[in-house]
């Protein structure tokens, strides 16, 4: 899969065209739909998962807290719509095509959720992630999907306990952790910039009292996975832990030395492995059959 998407991606590249549209198209060519060459298991996905881990990673060393502070309003606003338009109007045509208001509901939902690691290598392949454009992207993405697993809970009681047994203790009490986290997120990073304003020369690099230049890489994917974690335990995506870990981590915390030598290492795992398998994969899931089949439905 990574030959092919490698291989794709740099002849889509010569071409002025996106390399990840090679890598979709290898996913699709080494998949069920034509060749048929690998067979994906589900243990496949944890690799999957990694790359997502990477990417997300890596895109959040791209940007800092107030760029995203800063895109607030505008990317509430366009969350908004694009996450609420399309559940709606989804979700009532199918529910007046007949199917059940849960089954409507659950393809609304489908339809409405914003691919936040699609749409992080898009930006970065076309040099916009740190735009003005590019941070409401990412920032309306996240809030999509913080709406998203919210939806997703309230299907879920609704299937369990029936439309008039809404347990919304349990939905109010899942928003609180949420609004925690990302608060406890944004408290991390104003504490950090107390302590480097009023500990200008005591506050430097970690990394430098260690023996090995390894270890300080090492304990920066762990605080990405503690991250990482922490949002699962609150009921969100794990990506969007990873993301934020990425964004607190600059150059003033743990120094420009360090902070390029990371970067150039998540450069290359995120653009020379992950990302090829990460389309790739989404690539083999396309299958024509069934999508001629769904266009013809609907």
């Amino acid at each position: 899969m990574l030959v092919f998407a490698l291989i794709l991606g740099e002849l889509f590249k010569r071409l002025k065209l996106p390399t990840l549209i090679g890598h979709l198209l290898a996913g699709v060519i080494v998949g069920s739909s034509f060749f048929n060459i690998i067979e994906l298991s589900e243990s496949f996905e944890i690799v999957v998962d990694l790359a997502m881990f990477f990417v997300m990673f890596y895109a959040g060393l791209q940007l800092r807290p107030e760029q995203i502070r800063k895109a607030g309003k505008n990317s509430v606003i366009l969350s908004l719509l694009s996450f609420t338009i399309p559940l709606l109007l989804v979700s009532s045509a199918t529910y007046l095509l007949g199917f059940p208001l849960i089954t409507s509901l659950l393809v609304g939902l489908i339809l409405a959720i914003t691919a936040i690691p699609v749409s992080a290598v898009v930006l970065m392949e076309f040099g916009l992630l740190k735009s003005r454009l590019g941070t409401t992207v990412i920032t309306a993405g996240i809030i999509d999907d913080i709406l998203s697993l919210i939806v997703f809970a309230i299907i879920i009681q609704l299937s369990v306990n029936g439309i008039t047994e809404i347990n919304y203790g349990e939905t109010v009490f899942s928003i609180v952790k949420i609004a925690a986290f990302l608060g406890g997120i944004f408290l991390l990073d104003f504490l950090v910039k107390k302590v480097m304003e009023e500990l200008p020369n005591r506050f430097d690099s970690f990394s430098r009292y260690l023996g090995t230049k390894e270890a300080g890489f090492g304990l920066l994917l762990i605080s990405a996975f503690g991250l990482s974690w922490l949002a699962e335990a609150v009921g969100l995506h794990f990506i969007i832990g990873t993301f934020f870990a990425g964004l607190i981590i600059y150059k003033e915390v743990i120094g420009k030395e360090n902070f390029d030598r990371v970067n150039s290492v998540f450069s290359a795992i995120t653009f020379g492995l992950f990302s090829p398998i990460f389309f790739a994969f989404i690539g083999t899931k396309f299958n024509p059959n069934q999508s001629l089949s769904f266009c013809r439905y609907f």
